[in-house]
């Protein structure tokens, strides 16, 4: 009888055995057909894909067939394990405009900021009032020596794994010293939670270890469930200067998430006025210490951290914090700059522009401030660009609008301003858009889904600026963490010799950046790819190969443990023979 029963039973669990495996399998099949889409928009719109080829031998179908092994190979994959997978495809194009980003509320954060430098890594920022009242004492230039009992090389070793799939670039180092501190299940993190020790050495060499928690987020939303995210939407301008073409953007996909985070773990309001540096990247103020003995320097609540100094051989030098390219309002920003500059241009021999850790931003914005730059036209890089016919409609919408300009008057009641998001507007300029438009159409046309090599917004020549510009001998600070305009910018000054570049190879994101997304179960909030890819005037890419300093310079340990001093006198250094050749 007892055996009878066992029988019936496992019959009675056959059907609900044969549910499950089905439900894994259908599951599995929703990943492969999820992956068929993010191959699909690769296909059509990644313009690097030739040259990842020959950099790195990418293969987007390889590539995604062994992102579709992987999903089959797990007999039960979850949806935290298809992430994984997900993440993995995106890293391997080694492009820094290729992200995947999830929804997530969960985040953890340590309030203190670290970065490193032949094996050892410095506090560079802490937030004091946290510290203060949670009585725990860590100091900047104060360096970790272990977090939880593991020596700090390697939890970053770990991390650089964890994060990058056994990527390793200089850049990719940079990044992982933020996320020994920061960590977003947005980004794809594993985040941690509870009690964290830490043991740091301050300068007098006296070692001290902390217990804290760390400021942890948790996770709300099941990833079982279906989720239905709205999403925050603001009413469209029916400006021409305001339509989407204008705003073609180069920047990093991962500075906006992880100083948003940050803040809210670590309100600014909440911050002393020191508190300044805390920001991953695109910050007012960089690590560049005061270069010399300072004339004069602009308010703590002006736009630019600026200032006028004297070297010891008695030349005036001027400075200027440029920290993104993504200001909240170009022209307001612009109109600060061209004051600035016309300034210096009176008062100092030469300027140096201190651009490190620049996540990039607008294409226009930037071309902006180079045109206050210089005293005889630049030349820009030329790209070539991914196109649908999405770019053939908004073309084709944009020439009607510009076929009544046929002068300066025109071009200025077009767009109702004299710039538009900084750049000068001018009937140069919309010819200049009008071209490009047309080359959109006749590519498209030509049956080409990439574009030839092209000028971005048709603007093939950046003019002075007709309100002022700096003529004098420029110097511009640039390191691993400048990406897309980051990397544009000293580019466009290079190539023009316009300026000298000083400090170590930009990150090499040379492109413009398109970020979309599509319905999905599996908590994928959006990806970002990489619409077109730049030449320089030697045919080479910026993408990957970034942009090569005239004078090279590694941050040091004794920069980490002196403040910067060796970087400060380098610096000087090139200001001075470029004053006195």
């Amino acid at each position: 009888m007892y055996k009878v029963k066992l029988f019936f039973y496992f019959l009675l669990l056959l059907p609900v055995c044969a549910f499950a495996k089905a439900s894994n399998k259908s599951l599995s099949d929703q990943m492969l057909a999820d992956l068929d889409v993010v191959k699909n928009t690769f296909a059509v719109m990644y313009a690097p894909a030739d040259w990842k080829k020959e950099y790195i031998g990418w293969d987007l179908d390889e590539k995604i067939e062994d992102a579709k092994y992987e999903v089959l190979s797990q007999e039960k994959i979850t949806v935290k394990e298809y992430q994984k997978i997900l993440k993995k495809f995106f890293l391997s194009a080694h492009d820094y405009h290729v992200s995947v980003h999830f929804f997530s509320t969960e985040f953890a954060a340590l309030p203190f900021r670290i970065e490193g430098v032949d094996g050892h890594y410095f506090i560079v920022w802490v937030d004091s009032q946290y510290t203060k009242q949670n009585g725990v004492i860590f100091n900047v230039g104060d360096e970790v020596l272990t977090i939880n009992d593991q020596p700090i090389q390697e939890v970053v070793d770990g991390l650089m794994e964890e994060t990058f799939s056994g990527r390793c670039s200089p850049t990719d180092e940079k990044l992982v010293a933020q996320y020994v501190t920061l960590r977003s299940a947005t980004l794809g993190h594993k985040v941690p939670k509870g009690i964290v020790r830490v043991r740091v050495k301050g300068k007098g060499g006296l070692v001290r270890e902390h217990q804290l928690p760390w400021e942890y987020s948790p996770e709300k939303i099941n990833s079982a469930q279906k989720m239905d995210v709205k999403r925050s939407g603001t009413k469209k301008s029916t400006k021409f200067q305001d339509l989407e073409f204008f705003k073609r953007s180069m920047k990093t996909p991962i500075y906006q998430i992880l100083n948003d985070q940050i803040n809210k773990t670590f309100p600014l309001e909440k911050r002393n006025e020191d508190d300044d540096l805390m920001e991953l990247i695109g910050s007012r103020k960089s690590f560049v210490p005061e270069l010399g003995q300072l004339l004069w320097q602009s308010l703590p609540d002006s736009l630019f951290d600026a200032y006028l100094y004297e070297t010891d051989d008695n030349h005036r030098v001027a400075y200027v914090r440029i920290g993104n390219y993504i200001a909240y309002n170009p022209n307001a920003y612009m109109e600060e700059f061209l004051s600035l500059m016309n300034f210096f241009e009176k008062y100092s021999d030469a300027l140096v522009i201190d651009q490190v850790n620049n996540p990039g931003g607008l294409v226009l914005y930037m071309y902006g401030l180079a045109s206050s730059l210089t005293d005889y036209p630049l030349i820009p890089p030329r790209e070539r660009s991914s196109i649908t016919q999405e770019d053939v409609y908004v073309a084709l919408q944009a020439l009607n609008e510009l076929e009544h300009v046929k002068n300066e008057e025109d071009a200025k009641d077009l767009f109702a301003a004299d710039t538009v998001l900084g750049f000068p507007v001018d009937y140069s300029f919309v010819q200049g858009l009008t071209r490009y438009f047309e080359f959109v159409v006749n590519e498209w046309n030509a049956g080409h889904q990439l574009t030839d090599l092209g000028y971005t917004l048709g603007v093939d020549v950046i003019r002075p600026n007709p309100k002022g510009y700096y003529s004098k001998p420029l110097l511009i600070l640039v390191n691993e963490l400048d990406f897309s305009c980051g990397d544009f910018f000293p580019a466009i000054l290079q190539d023009n010799g316009r300026a000298t570049i000083f400090g170590s190879k930009t990150a090499g994101a040379g492109g413009s950046i398109k970020t979309t997304s599509h319905p999905n179960l599996f908590g994928i909030s959006e990806y970002s790819f990489t619409s077109s890819i730049a030449e320089r005037d030697n045919r080479e890419p910026i993408e990957n190969l970034g942009v090569q300093p005239d004078i090279e310079y590694e941050v040091t340990l004794d920069d980490m443990c002196h403040g910067y001093r060796g970087y400060k006198d380098a610096v000087n250094q090139a200001v001075k023979s470029l004053v006195s050749p």
